[in-house]
């Protein structure tokens, strides 16, 4: 099982001014994982184990008043992926232009989830996405807008599975990929730069599918309603999404089925069905040793499709985060059936019609240094 992970700690780096005009900030991080699992997968060997996750390298920077740049490079055990590569330009405090690989504007941001592992939303390429584009933000007193405009996925090939966002994946007789995609997101803050904020959001994408076999052009789209609450210590959110694809396959290919993929691997994926997230998280200060920060979390995730033979999916993520200043500790349980990566495979897919529709379980624990 890979790990996809999200938050990262961006207090640390190294600064430093290559010009009066230029600022270049270089950063990164290290992870260790040990997990726990009550299944073994094939060519997996064994339910337990510490494993090398992944070391990151982090480039952002500014030139001028208005330039900017940002860059992750990823560098796992089994692939190289670049995460985000993109240009900005920001003419005032309230607008910004990003060009490049840039993350989509869809629903709750930065990411649906509090968890390391993310939530069924990621697997279905409706989480922390990013595509190769532009991106118009604009923020005011009281509400954010995001227009943006991506033409392919990141790297312009979908066969190629060496990547950190899922998207239409390439592969033997699935020849569908995506293109021509817009997004748009709206969300008003109420409360906003207060102790007691909260945020609700619309957010839409449409975009092109163009299958290779056929040169026939299909079309997805996918809507989400989002809540996002800031009260003190505590987060609560809430989203639902509506998604759906509708491609061109030859004759013979199951049109209930889609293929998505990233990180080495793919799944088919029901192509109609509703994305629920509800989550819950607290923080903490804290003197506990050397960790000052604690943050507890209960993340929820199902997908309910619409095809009436195919089994839903559902994800239960309790954890908690431990922070002593560049050092984090993230432990996760996760417990759910029918999900990417919970004893599901290519031929046996979770997101799909259903894995083995049993419960499974993952007690995962991230050791980090940002630096």
């Amino acid at each position: 099982m890979t790990s996809i992970a999200q938050s990262e700690n961006d207090s640390t780096g190294l600064f430093l001014n290559i010009t009066p005009k230029t600022t270049f900030k270089f950063g990164g991080a290290v992870w260790v994982n040990y997990a726990y699992q009550n299944w073994v997968s094939l060519g997996q060997g064994r339910k337990r184990g510490l494993r090398f996750d992944n070391v990151r390298l982090s480039f952002d920077g500014t030139h001028g008043d208005n330039l900017l740049f940002s860059a992750q490079y990823r560098i796992y055990g089994y692939t190289r992926v670049v995460h985000h590569a993109w240009f900005g330009y920001k003419p005032n405090e309230r607008n910004q232009i990003e060009l490049g690989i840039t993350q989509i504007p869809f629903g709750l941001l930065p990411f649906a989830t509090h968890s390391f592992w993310f939530g069924l939303g990621y697997n279905m390429g409706m989480e922390d996405d990013y595509d190769a584009g532009i991106k118009w933000r604009h923020e005011n007193d009281t509400w954010v807008l995001h227009v943006a405009f991506f033409l392919n996925e990141e790297y312009g090939d979908a066969t190629k599975l060496d990547r950190y966002s899922v998207d239409l994946a390439r592969v033997e007789n699935q020849q569908n990929e995506e293109f021509a995609q817009c997004n748009l997101r709206f969300a008003y803050i109420f409360g906003k730069d207060t102790d007691n904020s909260s945020e609700v959001g619309i957010s839409g994408e449409y975009g092109g599918i163009h299958n290779l076999e056929t040169s026939k052009y299909g079309y997805h789209w996918q809507t989400a309603l989002h809540y996002s609450g800031r009260y003190g210590d505590w987060n609560p959110e809430f989203q639902v999404a509506r998604y759906e694809y509708h491609q061109e396959n030859p004759e013979g290919i199951d049109n209930r089925l889609i293929l998505l993929g990233n990180l080495t691997s793919s799944r088919l994926v029901a192509t109609r069905g509703t994305l629920i997230n509800a989550n819950l998280r607290r923080f903490w200060d804290v003197n506990w040793g050397p960790f000052k920060r604690f943050n507890a979390y209960y993340n929820y995730s199902t997908v309910l499709k619409d095809k009436k033979s195919f089994k839903d999916s559902q994800l239960h993520d309790p954890g908690c985060v431990l922070e002593a200043g560049p050092f984090w500790i993230w432990i996760d349980f996760l417990y759910g059936k029918n999900a990417w990566y919970l004893n599901d495979s290519p031929e046996n897919s979770g997101p799909g019609p259903g894995g083995t529709d049993k419960w499974e379980y993952r007690f995962n624990v991230s050791f980090e240094w940002y630096f």
